[in-house]
């Protein structure tokens, strides 16, 4: 069974080379986004976890649990107050 548990980045630019690979989530990944800036993105997941990633760093900076199951949700930072909205 083919599963999403990993955050990939490609540069298609040249030759689609893998750029970052992020494990962690224990359910397929649902929704991505970028912030403002593009310094970090979230990404939650059915594991009902949302990881803020530090692509530049390769790192997860912060993990938070979800109240609710993001199946068919989305995740969107909120720029003007330094939040996200799930």
């Amino acid at each position: 069974m083919f599963m999403f548990l990993k955050v990939k980045i490609w540069d298609v630019e040249h030759g689609a080379q893998e750029k970052l690979s992020i494990p962690g989530h224990e359910g397929f990944v649902t929704s991505m986004t970028w912030n403002e800036e593009a310094s970090l993105m979230a990404t939650t997941a059915k594991d009902k976890m949302l990881r803020i990633i530090d692509p530049r760093a390769k790192s997860i900076v912060s993990v938070k649990i979800l109240l609710i199951d993001l199946l068919f949700g989305k995740i969107k930072f909120l720029n003007f107050v330094g939040g996200y909205l799930s």
